[in-house]
């Protein structure tokens, strides 16, 4: 059955990916460009030491919304 095949055989090989010094606007960028919905983040070994996903970059502009309506308001 499907649900047994090891994930290696059907994962993604040459995946997109960003450095962890790269800025939110070329993640964003990336992710939109790419249609994709995560990004693993690379040290300069190319090593993985994260994933950013639409979900975090939704939540850093919410909160610099936030932090904009917050000094609105003041």
């Amino acid at each position: 059955p499907v649900l047994r095949t090891p994930i290696r055989d059907i994962m993604k090989r040459d995946v997109a990916c960003i450095a962890a010094d790269c800025s939110l606007y070329e993640a964003a960028r990336k992710l939109t460009d790419d249609g994709i919905s995560s990004l693993p983040v690379v040290d300069e070994k190319r090593r993985m030491v994260g994933l950013a996903t639409v979900t975090d970059f939704m939540r850093a502009m919410l909160a610099t919304y936030k932090l904009a309506e917050t000094l609105d308001a003041a």
